[in-house]
Formats: C-alpha cells, structure tokens, sequence
C-alpha cells in the first residue's frame, strides 16, 4: 500500500523505502550506504530535478528522490529473463514501479543525474599522501586497467557485431571501460563505455590522462608500449626472472592490485555482472552513475589503503622531505 503524498511531502529518510526499514536494508537494496545517498543527492539533487522532461520535473520532490532510489535499486539487482522490473523496483512509498512509471520516471531521472554527478577529479591525484613505497616515493601517482562489461551478442548487424565482440579474451560482445585510481584508492580518471575490441593500450592513446612531463603510471602488460605506464617485468620466453626481478615484481604487484580491487567495487552491481540486454543509453548511465557514486562511496571511507606522505610528487620530492626534516 503507498503511503499517502502528504506524509512524504518532506521525504528524505531512504530507510523508509525499504521493507526492514534499517540501513542494512538500503546497502542491500541500492549497494550504498545512507550517507553515500545523502551525500549525492544533497549536492546534485536539485540540479538533476532542474534538468528532467516537463512530466517528470512536475513530480512532488518526494517522489522524485524516491525514483531515483528506485534507479539505483534497479542497477543494483539488473532484473534478468525470469524477473519482472516490478517485482524488484517496489516500495511502501511508491508502490509497485510498472514499466510506464520506470520508463517515464525512473529511467529519466536516472540519466539525468547520470548527466549532472561530477566526482572524478584528474587533480586528486596530486594528494600529498598519494604514495606508494620504494621506487613509488615521487613520480607515480595513478593505476591504470580496464575492465568489460559483457552486453546481448548481436547477430542483426554484422559490423556492430565486429566492433563488440571480443573472441580472444572474452568470447562475448562487450564494451570497455577505463579506470585510473590513487595509491589511496580514490578514482581520477575514468572513460567509457568503449568498443570490446579496442585494446586497453589504444584506448588510453585516445583518451590520454594529462600527465605532467615527469609523471608515470602503474598498469599490467596491456600498456607496455605506453611511455608513461611502467609494467612489471615480464619473464623471457625459454628463460627466468632474476632475484631482483622479482622483488620488483612483488613490490609492483602489491600496489598495482588496489585498481583490481577497485573495478570490482564498480562490477558488483548486478546490470554489470551478467549480460546486460538494454539499450546504450541506459547502459552509458548506469556506468557513469556507478563510477561516480563509488568514487563517493570511497571518500567518505578513507583512509581505504596505507600510503605514505605527506611530500610533493615531482622528482626528488622525497629527498627533499628527508633533507628539510634532517
């Protein structure tokens, strides 16, 4: 039964859309926290409502709030061949959501939010604790991977079907995205979606980071050729890694990982851990959505990782903290 409009006229609890009506119930129900929702909508709410279709935009702001909700929830628990969408997009407050309403409501409000979230800052990288260890001290401030996000295989259209269709490493179409994070595990670059063919290496030439002149990335074998990305080393074919290759190895490894980790923060929504079989739009903005909404989710949580700092990132940085603090 839906709750009566007045009640809600000053909405703002997201507990209140969930059957236990606790906070485990909104982290089950949209992969976030309360504090994470409050945050985004706090500070991208009324531009999203200033940006929806007339139709929408007349909604109560109750209820607007609360089919933004009903967006995340759907990313969250992507509804498959055997799910009905009113099945899982349903609330005391709103009711069961039919396909009109999503499509009319819920989908608009979602991609316009899509449209207006703006957390992923390329001068965050720049944080004085954004350090890795050893040869990590100063220089190095992101990590680099890409990851896939496997879509419906197309059979009509044989070029698009080239173009996404990935056969030596995912045997299935697909797009790409690409991510960069801190030592701390903030994100500070991200593009997508992007043709399953394209080569991890390509799609970082297309879409460059700006990279100061003596600034370096981390990132796997995918971006050897990459004058500004160091890989680890890689073991001669019919040979072996010496003792302080592998040292470097591990070091390398160490920090390179917490991208890994995070790209499976971003993938542990259910529209991205099948086979998702809508249109690009709607993909494209759940993407967008995700990645914005983690990045948040991962600052209001720091300290993630252990770094080191506070120092500069330009060279001999760390020396020179040593010198000043001799």
């Amino acid at each position: 039964m839906c709750i009566s409009r007045d009640k809600h006229r000053d909405f703002g609890l997201w507990r209140d859309l969930v059957t236990n009506r606790c906070d485990s119930g909104v982290l089950h129900a949209t992969g976030y926290e309360s504090i994470v929702l409050d945050y985004a909508w706090d500070k991208y709410g009324s531009t999203c409502i200033e940006n929806l279709p007339a139709k929408a935009r007349a909604l109560p702001r109750w209820k607007i709030k609360a089919y933004w909700f009903m967006g995340l929830v759907y990313v969250h628990h992507y509804p498959r061949w055997n799910k009905f969408i009113s099945s899982i997009l349903t609330s005391r407050a709103t009711g069961p959501i039919s396909c009109h309403k999503f499509y009319s409501y819920v989908l608009p409000i979602l991609v316009e939010f899509s449209k207006v979230i703006d957390e992923i800052k390329w001068d965050e990288r720049l944080h004085p604790m954004n350090h890795g260890s050893h040869m990590f001290k100063d220089r190095f401030t992101t990590i680099f991977d890409g990851t896939n996000i496997n879509v419906l295989n197309v059979r009509a259209d044989k070029k698009l079907q080239r173009l996404l269709f990935s056969g030596s490493k995912y045997n299935h179409c697909c797009v790409k995205i690409m991510i960069g994070i801190t030592f701390m595990g903030t994100i500070v670059h991200y593009t997508g979606p992007h043709a399953g063919t394209l080569h991890d290496e390509k799609i970082l030439q297309q879409h460059p980071p700006d990279f100061e002149p003596w600034e370096w990335g981390l990132g796997d074998g995918a971006f050897l050729s990459n004058p500004h990305i160091l890989v680890k080393h890689i073991q001669p074919a019919g040979g072996l890694l010496t003792k302080p290759q592998v040292t470097i190895n591990t070091i390398f490894n160490y920090w390179r990982l917490r991208v890994e980790h995070i790209i499976g923060e971003i993938k542990r929504h259910d529209m991205f851990d099948g086979v998702f079989r809508g249109s690009y739009v709607t993909l494209k903005s759940a993407i967008d959505l995700t990645v914005n909404m983690t990045q948040i989710k991962i600052k209001l949580s720091l300290p993630r990782y252990r770094t080191l700092g506070p120092w500069g990132h330009e060279p001999h940085s760390y020396q020179h903290k040593k010198a000043k603090t001799a």
